[in-house]
């Protein structure tokens, strides 16, 4: 079974509107960062997504230079911005941590990898993830091996016991619009989005993931599952909220109209896989499953709607209920994996062995998992931990209501930075 890993793709789009201001000091850094980093993709195979102004990709494209160009391009650039008094909401802190994770990127892609693990999520992210002990894990492997009886190893197990929860394909299409809707029902009755934004839902063969979004700009996306992947029941709330609503077609929506439009902060037309934005926008996207779905909620429509559409009894539903539960900390499993095979000298079969064990993933999947590992490095804490500094921001903050605070961090202008300042203090 292949596993779930959502993407941001590469969509131009010329027909942004900026402020129509005098350019100011964080301006000129920030049209200088974009060119930058944009000339990084050109060394890059990390995908991205840029809705901004064609300009600044055609001169990516025709005006290439060195990775160590870039590096100390944008060491400048660092100097230059910490060299302005004044900042905009936020602006000047999160225009540096963008700018530090280009130089930190850069720097990885000539070969020079930071000291550690944690140094790396520092410079890359803007946060330090804490580790988690093997006992940790060893604890939640030992209940889920009480909640699934039998002689089989338990990742064996637990893949059969999870195929009784599959979506049929030929019932895809009608089980996953019909989530989308919902989701896209109770997000609009909390959150106001444009009157012509748009999603599309498209069902792929012989891709990587179960699903992803291509967020295409002027309030539109397109949201594309693969149905080669099998895809589990609870993954059609999970899928619609994440990458639509209140996910990523939201968060890609609010933060052009509130930031690339109404502000003209020419940063953020531009999404890498690097970089302290991901934090949020991966954390925002799975919190945003809970506050769409709160789990009584959920479980009656899971129960009433969803387990019928799709044909599946409703057979030890509140065992599997339990396992999704456990299951969101062992996911925490792929951050060691990554810590460890990263930085820790273990081999590639320790990792994958490590991932069947205490991911519960079969060997295919932990094989998979590894590939990204190696591809995008520690992107993998953006899932797990971003959910975790997302929900303690929304808990700690929001005294006006989930929903209120969830619509200001999806607006875009909060960075980890400020996230974690306000939890720190």
């Amino acid at each position: 079974m292949k596993w779930l890993c959502v993407f941001w793709v590469l969509l131009v789009n010329s027909s942004v509107v900026v402020a129509a201001t005098a350019p100011s000091a964080l301006d000129k850094v920030a049209d200088e960062y974009l060119t930058l980093a944009l000339q990084l993709t050109q060394h890059d195979t990390n995908p991205f997504v840029f809705i901004g102004n064609k300009q600044h990709l055609a001169t990516a494209k025709t005006s290439p230079i060195t990775l160590s160009v870039i590096e100390n391009n944008a060491a400048e650039l660092l100097a230059e911005l910490r060299a302005i008094s004044s900042d905009q909401n936020g602006r000047q802190r999160s225009l540096e941590a963008r700018l530090l994770a280009t130089k930190t990127r850069a720097q990885i892609l000539q070969g020079n990898i930071p000291k550690s693990f944690d140094e790396e999520t520092r410079l890359m992210f803007g946060v330090v993830v804490p580790s988690r002990s093997e006992a940790h894990f060893k604890a939640l492997i030992a209940e889920l091996d009480q909640l699934i009886p039998g002689e089989a190893p338990l990742h064996e197990r637990m893949e059969a016991f999870r195929d009784q929860f599959v979506i049929p394909v030929e019932k895809l299409p009608v089980v996953m619009n019909t989530a989308l809707q919902e989701c896209r029902r109770r997000t609009k009755a909390n959150i106001e989005m444009p009157a012509d934004e748009n999603l599309q839902l498209i069902i792929v063969q012989d891709k990587p993931f179960v699903g992803f979004t291509q967020f295409l700009g002027d309030s539109r996306s397109q949201i594309l599952i693969n149905s080669d992947v099998p895809v589990h029941i609870e993954r059609a709330i999970e899928l619609g909220c994440h990458e639509a609503y209140p996910g990523h077609h939201t968060n890609g929506t609010l933060v052009e109209s509130n930031i690339s439009k109404s502000r003209g902060w020419q940063e953020y037309n531009y999404f890498p896989l690097y970089g302290p934005f991901a934090i949020v926008t991966e954390g925002v996207a799975n919190f945003g499953v809970d506050v769409a779905f709160p789990a009584d909620e959920r479980d009656v429509y899971e129960r009433e709607v969803l387990l019928p559409l799709a044909g599946i009894a409703d057979i030890d539903y509140t065992t599997y209920q339990h396992y999704l539960k456990l299951q969101r900390d062992l996911n925490y499993a792929r951050n060691e994996a990554a810590r460890m095979y990263l930085y820790g000298g273990v081999s590639r079969e320790d990792t994958i062995q490590w991932l069947m064990t205490y991911g519960l993933e079969t060997r295919g999947t932990a094989s998979q998992r590894l590939d990204f590992i190696e591809a995008y490095r520690t992107y993998v804490i953006c899932y797990n931990f971003g959910l975790d500094v997302v929900e303690q921001y929304v808990q700690h903050t929001s005294t006006d209501g989930t929903w209120e605070t969830l619509h200001r961090i999806l607006n875009g202008d909060i960075t980890p930075e400020m996230i974690l300042t306000t939890l720190s203090q």
